[in-house]
Formats: structure tokens, C-alpha cells, sequence
């Protein structure tokens, strides 16, 4: 009777030892697929604003933003809407930040940082100076330099002077600028809430720094520096190491 009892003992010790063994393993996977839903998917509980094509669409409450992994791109979602992003950033209205829909790389030619930000990565500014939260930590702070998605995005983290032809603009940290080749561009300047589309498809596009440690030829996707260097602009952000 005694080793009956054992051997039940030892069975249901072992049935129970196995169950919380499966139960362990349910949850880790359950939490797996979690984190990749969480990484494909994010979800933004304030005002947004998008510009796109130069028209400004405006969103409130839940906004989801979608990442499709095949082709790199961000989809907006709020309610019945649906806005394929192409590129174009998500403007925070509340709390005056910004939300990347693809990934860019950054330059910055005064202290030599180039690395890539993946999208969903969240960007502010104050006092002169570029904060990126990426999820993790309490961000990385930058001062001055650009993004560029590789395609014909352009993302500001300093004031820049944008020209064509006889005609200028002046951009706002934060502000944004989409280039099509002999064919025009749209932007959105930040600051002043200013957004529109200029067609000029003569006129090479050009976004130069305050103090002229460089010129983008936007058009043609090169970079003019102050040392007299010419360079072509870097085609895929993950030619860079990801900015931490």
C-alpha cells in the first residue's frame, strides 16, 4: 500500500511538474508572438496629424500604424480610415513630436554620426536639440543634421533653407520635405504648420544648413560640403548600423 502511494505521489508530482512545464512554454510563446505584434504594429492615443501630397489629413482618437515587413512601408489605421504613409511622417499634435513610418538614415557632417533609424522610432525637439526614442532607454540626443529614407525623404533636425530657381523657403526643425525629379516636391514645414506643393520640373531642388556645412541637392540626391567634398546620398538606410 505504502509504495502504491509512492508511486501515485511520484506520478502526480511528475504530472504536475510537466504541466508547469507546458504552461512555462505556452506563455513564452504567447509572449513571443506578442513582442513581434508589438514590433509589426504600434499604437498612438493622441491627435495625429499626417502631411501627404502636400494635403494635411488630421486623426483623433485610436490611431494604429501597421508595418508590412515585405515591403517596408507603414499603413495608418483609425476607424474606417486607411492611408498608405509612403514615407511620410506621423506628427504627434499633443505632445509635439513625431513618429517615422520607414526607416532613414542619419547624416551629420559636422560630427561625423551616420547610422540608421528604424521606423516607428519616435523624434522630438527642444532647445536646439533632437531627442530619438526608439523603445528603449531615455533616447539619444542629436544636434543638427537630416534623415533620408534612400527614395526622396527628407526629415530636418536643424533649420535648412530650401531653393529652386529664384524661389526659397525656410524650414523649421522637424519639418519635411518629399522630392520628385523634374517634377516638383511637397513639404510640410513644421513650425509654422505650413504644407503645399510646388511643381517646377526645370529647377534642381537644393536644402542647404544655416551655416553652409552643406548643401543636399535634393533632385539628384547628392550633398555638397563646406571642405569642398561632393557626395552621393547612401540608397538603403541599412548600409548604416542602427542609431542607439
Amino acid at each position: 500500500m505504502e509504495k502504491e502511494a509512492r508511486r501515485s505521489g511520484l506520478k502526480l508530482r511528475s504530472g504536475l511538474i510537466t504541466g508547469w512545464v507546458v504552461a512555462a512554454l505556452i506563455v513564452a510563446a504567447s509572449a513571443l508572438v506578442l513582442y513581434i505584434m508589438n514590433k509589426d504594429s504600434l499604437v498612438l492615443r493622441e491627435p495625429v496629424m499626417v502631411s501627404l501630397l502636400g494635403e494635411q489629413q488630421a486623426y483623433t482618437g485610436k490611431t494604429t500604424l501597421f508595418y508590412d515587413d515585405k515591403t517596408g512601408e507603414v499603413t495608418l489605421k483609425n476607424e474606417n480610415r486607411s492611408l498608405l504613409l509612403s514615407g511620410a511622417p506621423v506628427y504627434c499634435t499633443e505632445s509635439g513630436s513625431l513618429v517615422l513610418s520607414r526607416k532613414m538614415a542619419y547624416s551629420n557632417y559636422r560630427t561625423g554620426l551616420f547610422g540608421r533609424v528604424n521606423h516607428f522610432a519616435k523624434i522630438s525637439y527642444k532647445d536646439d536639440m533632437a531627442s530619438i526614442y526608439t523603445g528603449k532607454g531615455s533616447g539619444r540626443q542629436l544636434k543638427d543634421g537630416y534623415l533620408f529614407d534612400g527614395k526622396n525623404t527628407y526629415l530636418f533636425l536643424e533649420p535648412v533653407t530650401v531653393s529652386w530657381g529664384e524661389e526659397r523657403i525656410s524650414l523649421s526643425p522637424l519639418s519635411a520635405i518629399t522630392v520628385y525629379n523634374q517634377q516638383g516636391f511637397y513639404y510640410y514645414s513644421y513650425e509654422d504648420g505650413a504644407s503645399g506643393y510646388v511643381s517646377d520640373k526645370d529647377s534642381t531642388v537644393y536644402g542647404a544648413a544655416e551655416d553652409g556645412r552643406y548643401v543636399l541637392n535634393m533632385s539628384d540626391d547628392l550633398v555638397d560640403l563646406d571642405s569642398g567634398k561632393s557626395m552621393l546620398l547612401p540608397p538603403n538606410p541599412d548600409m548604416f548600423e542602427l542609431l542607439k
